[in-house]
């Protein structure tokens, strides 16, 4: 049986459903993230009010783990900041209805 609790400092815990900026160890690594997020050029980027949705919609998904999605491995806050990065879940979590009605072909 594999175990998926981690180590921190010695403690044993489960991963949590968080972003890297909530990880009570991770100041580096979201230190690092947010130096990445600053790269990317701006005419890549998702406006602030569409990231910040695409990251609630991470939030309450069962797949985030540690900061990472577990069905891709990306960090969440670098993908829900490139404007043409989707949700790897399907159906996508990023998209609206409208969006995913659409996307159907007709029969």
């Amino acid at each position: 049986m594999v175990n998926s609790a981690r180590e921190v400092s010695g403690i044993p815990r489960q991963p949590c459903r968080c972003l890297t900026a909530d990880l009570p160890d991770a100041a580096a690594l979201s230190r690092l993230l947010t130096e990445w997020l600053g790269q990317i050029p701006e005419e890549e980027r998702t406006e602030s009010e569409e990231t910040a949705w695409r990251l609630d919609r991470c939030r309450r998904c069962d797949f985030l783990r540690d900061g990472t999605c577990a069905l891709c491995g990306c960090y969440v806050e670098l993908r829900a900041a490139k404007r043409r990065m989707r949700c790897p879940d399907l159906p996508d979590r990023w998209s609206s209805e409208e969006e995913l009605r659409s996307s159907i072909p007709n029969c």
